[in-house]
């Protein structure tokens, strides 16, 4: 296989919406089954942020994973996520440029 088609963002995309948890009402942590053995479940803490942590041990090593992948796409899908930080600066100060004109 080439690298190009290993990558997070890759397998990511191979994770089936069904193996996405919900664990928390109010969306503080999600889990994700694990698709090599369908037996444990990664957490993933802050979903749909650009500041999520996952458990499993290719985050656990600073990298980002498919899980963190899965569960951004997961929550913008569904308008689950809360706007980025990025994003929201971006607003703040476009408003505030708007008022100073």
């Amino acid at each position: 296989m080439r690298e190009g088609l290993t990558n997070s963002w890759y397998r990511a995309l191979h994770i089936p919406d069904v193996d996405v948890i919900i664990d928390d009402q109010e969306l503080r942590f999600m889990k994700v089954v694990s698709q090599s053995n369908r037996s444990p479940a990664y957490t993933i803490w802050n979903p749909g942020s650009e500041f999520s942590l996952c458990d499993c041990t290719w985050s656990s090593l600073g990298n980002l994973c498919k899980h963190v992948i899965k569960v951004g796409i997961f929550c913008r899908n569904r308008q689950l996520a809360r706007p980025s930080f990025a994003a929201q600066m971006y607003h703040f100060f476009m408003y505030y440029r708007m008022l100073n004109l």
